[in-house]
């Protein structure tokens, strides 16, 4: 019993500050959008790829808090190893690849548990696209990336061909190559920041937004907030127009949309 109440404890204290990376409506959007790309150009495999169970097993793998807060998170870096005591997405990716690897091996025909995995897999490469994952930083809900709500075009923007063409070697080349992308992305991401007193204009990009740690620890917000669109820096009023943040989220959501695609072709294996 007391067993139980401390893990009732340390899951009530961590979902308090849980990473959930994109909002589960942004996950669900890019899993759709990713299903319909894919069965538009593949539409033999109507029958065995349903959109509602990708869906499900992608959202549960954000809401199965003894898996993410105790064993694997969400979070990944590319270019060094993080210090904590769970696992990262890497971690978790490498922990479903005997499942994924029989996936591949039994496509298309493949079971639904295997379909299961998939998804959980593919809840990971969405997550790479948010920079919090990958640069990362510790954050909760508040998160401005996550809450900044688009609801425009998400599409991949390939053709059938170019989807046809997404073969990787393996899983966990998905997942570092999404997360790089995102790190690319923050090192273009620039905004024009105007002062209310004057007109006067500055730039910065999105170190300002998101700061790397120089060692394996977490990284910081920067002094800017990602969605805010106004404050003051002791200075006087300044401003940022709304739709630099709106380019740089359908970037990522799109971004996340390839992933997502990515995996289903690794998978399937489409001819």
């Amino acid at each position: 019993m007391l067993v139980k109440f401390f893990t009732v404890l340390i899951l009530g204290m961590s979902a308090a500050q849980s990473a959930n990376a994109f909002q589960l409506g942004d996950h669900e959007n890019i899993t759709r959008q990713a299903v319909a790309e894919f069965l538009s150009c593949f539409p033999q495999y109507k029958d065995r790829v349903v959109a509602d169970w990708l869906v499900h097993s992608d959202l549960d793998e954000d809401q199965n808090l003894v898996v993410k807060e105790l064993f694997f998170s969400h979070y990944y870096s590319p270019n060094r190893k993080l210090s904590m005591f769970r696992g990262t997405s890497m971690d978790r990716i490498n922990d479903l690849s005997p499942a994924l690897e029989q996936c591949r091996a039994d496509a298309p025909q493949i079971s639904f548990d295997q379909f299961d995995k998939l998804g959980h897999a593919i809840h990971h490469f969405q997550d790479m696209a948010v920079p919090a994952h990958v640069v990362p930083v510790k954050h909760s809900f508040w998160d401005g990336f996550e809450n900044f709500d688009f609801q425009g075009d998400i599409s991949s923007q390939l053709s059938c061909t170019d989807i046809a063409d997404l073969v990787d070697a393996d899983m966990q080349s998905i997942l570092t190559n999404t997360a790089e992308s995102t790190l690319r992305a923050i090192q273009g991401f620039e905004v024009e920041i105007v002062r209310g007193e004057d007109g006067a204009t500055q730039s910065a990009n999105g170190l300002s937004f998101w700061e790397q740690s120089p060692n394996d620890d977490f990284g910081n917000y920067g002094s800017l907030a990602f969605g805010v669109t106004q404050f003051d820096d002791g200075t006087g009023d300044h401003y940022i127009d709304e739709s630099y943040f709106a380019s740089f989220k359908q970037a990522q959501l799109k971004l996340a949309v390839r992933a997502t695609l990515r995996g289903m072709v690794w998978a399937l294996k489409p001819q």
